[in-house]
């Protein structure tokens, strides 16, 4: 017979979930009754900037220039990289003040093959800490670590001087649901991938504006989270535009903005709601987060200087619908000839149990370019 059985954590299993999937303020709204539309998606690491460089600028990416991060954001923009390669290490502190265990670590790349085309790739990991599973006498069950990890591989190719597609297949497997009440059937996996275009409007003095589209996390429209749940992976539609300054033969300054609109849907209102919404095929499922709020808006802003040191700040908000994040960030990045070193912090704004969550988050990037191409 199976058994009944609790869980005792730093955060119990439902703070657990919901601080994963950076959806604090929600929780708290709903506690308080003030607000019952929201979008739940699976897979919260998707929902996380990766690297130090965007998450200092607001999680902008789209339209920014290229470096080892591009994969996550537009994989487009590769090929019009200055260099022939770029690699990126990160980690990031996510949502300390709930538990110190959640922590997220990519390392990702692009390489140039010639003139047109470019390759890129990243393996993520994000880890929720360690879960005590036990029974109503306080008995230890289980010690589970619950993580997500995903795997991508991009291809791009300009279609013009200024033009540029890029297709990106990812592979995603995510063990948060999986526990000894469901037998460990709550590990689930899917394909999913983005489709990403890119316009390079920089002239030979570096000046000019660049712009981005991207279908993000399409394909696979859910994944199993136990005990026959299946959540929805965060697909979304996004578009970014930027515009670079240079301010002197050794220094530039560059703007970029960012607005994502989440194609998850809403459950429906209703007594067969939940019913309805768990039959949602992937094109009813798009069609219906379209017509919700759930969406963000980003603006960033990055000053470099000799491609020696850059100084980094943004801001980011999500509409309620989306989770509510609102925050402001700052960073800095560091060269000494081909290696280099980005930080970033958060500065959450607003009093809600969201804004205490993101507090002290930090974000840390090692990167490695090799030298400048000859292009």
């Amino acid at each position: 017979m199976t058994r009944q059985y609790i869980k005792s954590t730093r955060t119990s299993l439902s703070m657990l979930l919901i601080a994963a999937c950076g959806l604090l303020p929600q929780a708290a709204r709903a506690q308080e009754g003030t607000e019952s539309k929201m979008v739940n998606t699976a897979v919260p690491m998707l929902r996380i900037a990766p690297d130090a460089r965007a998450a200092a600028m607001g999680e902008t990416g789209i339209s920014t220039s290229a470096d080892g991060a591009s994969i996550f954001y537009n994989a487009a923009k590769t090929v019009f990289a200055k260099n022939e390669g770029g690699y990126s290490l990160n980690y990031v502190n996510w949502l300390k003040q709930i538990t110190p265990g959640f922590y997220m670590l990519s390392l990702s790349g692009y390489q140039k093959l010639d003139e047109k085309q470019a390759v890129s790739g990243s393996i993520r990991y994000y880890n929720t800490g360690k879960v005590e599973e036990r029974d109503f006498n306080n008995t230890l069950l289980q010690l589970a670590n619950p993580n997500e990890f995903a795997i991508d591989a991009g291809y791009a190719r300009t279609l013009s001087d200024k033009i540029s597609l890029a297709l990106t297949f990812r592979y995603i497997r995510s063990s948060i649901g999986k526990t000894i009440d469901n037998n460990g059937n709550g590990t689930g996996s899917a394909f999913t991938g983005d489709i990403a275009a890119f316009y390079n409007g920089l002239n030979q003095e570096g000046q000019g504006f660049t712009a981005g589209l991207i279908l993000a996390n399409a394909g696979a429209s859910k994944i199993n989270q136990g005990n026959g749940n299946a959540g929805f992976i965060p697909a979304r539609i996004g578009a970014g535009a930027g515009y670079t300054y240079p301010l002197d033969e050794d220094s530039r300054i560059s703007f970029s903005a960012e607005l994502n609109k989440s194609l998850a849907p809403l459950i429906p209102e209703g007594p067969n709601g939940m019913e309805e919404y768990s039959r949602y095929s992937v094109f009813k499922s798009y069609s219906e987060g379209l017509s919700n709020s759930a969406l963000s808006i980003a603006g960033g802003a990055e000053y470099n200087y000799k491609e020696l040191f850059s100084a980094r700040v943004g801001y980011f908000s999500e509409s309620k619908a989306y989770g509510g994040r609102k925050y402001m960030s700052a960073g800095i990045g560091a060269h000494v000839k081909q290696f280099g070193f980005n930080f970033a912090y958060i500065v959450p704004t607003g009093r809600n149990a969201g804004a205490y969550a993101l507090s002290n988050t930090l974000h840390f990037g090692l990167t490695f370019t090799p030298a400048l191409s000859n292009q």
